[in-house]
């Protein structure tokens, strides 16, 4: 019996990404109908509401090196599943398909769109090494780098991009600079896939933002948005910037600031951009007494930086927990809050904000993920031009920031 080439294109919308790319080998037909864009397309569409799953690196302790893992939530009841580290069993395709090549220990996720995900290597913090990679295809495209200024500072920045006008993915690098009156500054290098090439950005002359991350912060529609961090505490020159989320047009080049909700007033307080419901975002807590949680969008409409309330919570279950906030995004229409509990031995967890329910995660602390590189990750059969096969790791020599780095 011959299945109908509608139904058997049915059936294959309905089959994670993963498991639909080793399964076009089948025939030539299903090889055809699968590698097709409009199917790849199709599939993403379809399957991207189904699973919530985020992508994140994991330090490996034991083997002094970092690792790629990808994790699903759990909705009942809350809590991270872990379908290829080190302290899950392997039993996932996801852990039989990666066998990406840790070139550098500072390795960094910056950003996931559509499936596809950035990846840059760095050496003192400057990029070293640049990518495009599809995990569930484990196909991956090599980014060749600019040539490295003298002016350059040590450090540099990466964000993943989507133009939609030109239907292009795009890196979006902020290099910082630093002038002769030690003023510190940044200027834009733009990399365009259907060009293959590196653009002329709109906003050619240094701008006055410093950032030291390596990645930006998140990704919304297509669009990545920087913020301070952690880091940049250290660094006196950045508090003029400090109330400030800074974005780069993909289209245009053009660079632009966009200021905190006014509520951001002292020191005890912490700003955290996540992307909820295809809007930027910001989840400011307040280390008072008693602790606030408040959650602000952007209104896209409006032509200034005007912030509109979602929500104002003073949660009873985190009132008598030492914590720190790491991470913020939405899960199912829900604002998941990811933090650590010093009181509890620095333990991570999952809160849940609309029914104030905390839970731990389990196996997260021994892998000791870096939260401020997770980023909202949806498998798909996207191939871009020019993305090869990855090789498997134990052929590549890899030669710590030996400059750049190849399949």
């Amino acid at each position: 019996m011959v299945l109908p080439e509608e139904m058997i294109e049915e059936i294959l919308m309905k089959i994670p990404a993963g498991y639909v790319w080793d399964i076009r080998r089948v025939c030539k037909s299903w090889n055809a109908l699968i590698t097709h864009p409009q199917f790849a397309s199709k599939h993403f569409q379809r399957n991207k509401n189904n699973a919530t799953s985020f992508l994140l690196i994991a330090f490996c302790q034991r083997l002094r090196r970092k690792s790629l893992s990808l994790f699903r939530l759990n909705h009942h009841p809350h809590t991270l599943v872990d379908i290829n580290s080190i302290a899950a069993r392997r039993l996932d395709y996801f852990y039989l398909r990666n066998n990406f090549p840790d070139f550098f220990k500072e390795l960094v996720v910056a950003g996931s769109i559509n499936g596809i995900v950035c990846v840059s290597s760095f050496c003192k913090s400057i990029t070293r090494f640049l990518a495009l990679w599809n995990p569930a295809i484990n196909r991956w495209k090599p980014i060749p780098l600019l040539p490295h200024k003298k002016m350059d500072h040590d450090y540099s920045s990466v964000g993943l991009a989507f133009d939609y006008l030109t239907d292009d993915y795009r890196i979006i690098r902020l290099v910082s600079v630093v002038t002769d009156a030690d003023e510190p500054s940044s200027r834009i290098e733009m990399y365009s896939v259907n060009q293959d090439s590196w653009l002329d950005a709109a906003t050619s002359s240094p701008f006055p933002y410093f950032t030291t991350q390596p990645n930006c912060s998140v990704v919304v529609k297509g669009i990545p948005y920087w913020s301070r961090n952690y880091q940049d505490f250290y660094y006196p020159y950045c508090e003029f910037q400090s109330n400030v989320i800074a974005t780069v047009d993909p289209h245009t080049g053009l660079y632009k600031e966009i200021l905190y909700p006014q509520i951001v007033t002292n020191e005890n307080t912490t700003v955290h951009p996540f992307n909820f419901m295809d809007s930027l975002a910001v989840l400011i807590y307040e280390n008072s007494n008693p602790k606030m949680f408040r959650v602000y969008a952007l209104d896209e409409k409006s032509h200034g930086a005007n912030w509109i309330n979602l929500c104002t919570s003073a949660p009873t279950s985190l009132q008598s927990t030492n914590m720190c906030i790491l991470r913020c995004f939405q899960d199912a229409g829900k604002i998941i809050v990811v933090g650590w509990n010093y009181d509890d031995r620095r333990r991570s967890f999952l809160y849940n904000l609309q029914t104030d329910s905390l839970c731990h995660t389990i196996g997260m602390d021994a892998l000791r993920p870096r939260w401020d590189e997770t980023y909202y990750h949806v498998e798909s059969l996207v191939c871009l031009d020019g993305m090869e096969p990855i090789q498997r790791e134990e052929n590549i020599n890899n030669n710590e920031c030996s400059g750049s780095a190849g399949p």
